[in-house]
This record gives C-alpha cells, structure tokens and sequence, in this order.
C-alpha cells in the first residue's frame, strides 16, 4: 500500500511540474507574439461584441469576411486576444490565403461573451472586417467549436 501511495505521489510531482513548464512556455510564446505583433501594422482588430441578450440569436457557426479594399491578395492568422495569469497574449488558431478578388470568408463558432479577434496580415492591404448574414458565401475555412464552448464555457 505504501509502495502504490508513493508511486502515485511520485507520478503526480511529474505531472505537475510537466504541466507548470508547459504553462511557462505558452506564455512565453503569447509574450513573443504578443510584442512582435503589436509592434507590426499588419494586424487588423475586430470586436465582436457577443450575442444579444434577448435570446432571438443563439450561439453558432458564423460567418466572417475580410475583404481587401483594392481587391489585392493576402493571407493572414486568425486569433484572438487571450489573457492568461494578467498576461495578454495572440493566440492564433488559423490561417488562410484570399481568393483572386482579395477576400476571405471564415465560418467559425460566436458564443455570447465578447471577442476581440485579431488576424496578422501578410503584407500591407487594408482589409474590411465584417460579419456576414450572406448564407451563399461559401467559407474556405471552417473552425468549429470546442467541446467546452457547446457546453457555453468560454464561448
């Protein structure tokens, strides 16, 4: 019994510290993005204020646009803004390229609460950020949600 409470408290330290180096260096990387990135003028913001509280909009699959104004082709990161510990990182989970008249169009999960979305352009093209209710736009990439954010934590 005391050998298996050992192992168990031995395997546990392991786990923790693993875990606690792991957090470190998400960090750290959030912290490089997160300068570099701010420094650069190619990352474009997009607030998304949540869903109304009315309830007549549910949490779903959306549609957002990026649209270059002078019809260039880009490509950019989609992220957003994380804050993890007091620290505010750039948490990209995406990428993509425009089609030929320089726009791209993203389905991705809107829960409720707010977001502040950044995406990391390529080159230098001013881009249009808008949500679109335009159900034959056809998305070139799609991210649905996370387990967690169907249950409504973190969405």
């Amino acid at each position: 019994m005391t050998t298996t409470l050992i192992a168990i408290f031995v395997l546990l330290a392991i786990f923790i510290a693993i875990s606690i180096f792991l957090v470190k260096e998400m960090l750290k990387k959030f912290g490089f993005m997160r300068k570099f990135v701010k420094s650069s003028h190619l990352l474009e913001d997009f607030h998304y204020y949540g869903l109304s509280k009315n309830g007549k909009v549910k949490p779903g699959m959306r549609i957002i646009v990026l649209k270059s104004k002078d019809e260039k082709k880009f490509s950019v990161l989609i992220g957003f803004k994380l804050k993890i510990f007091g620290k505010v990182g750039f948490d990209y989970y995406g990428y993509v390229e425009s089609n030929n008249l320089g726009m791209v169009v993203i389905s991705t999960y809107l829960g409720k609460s707010p977001v502040d979305f950044q995406f990391f352009k390529n080159n230098d093209v001013d881009v249009k950020v808008c949500i679109s209710n335009n159900t034959n736009l056809i998305p070139q990439v799609t991210y649905p949600p996370h387990f967690w954010q169907r249950l409504g934590i973190f969405a």
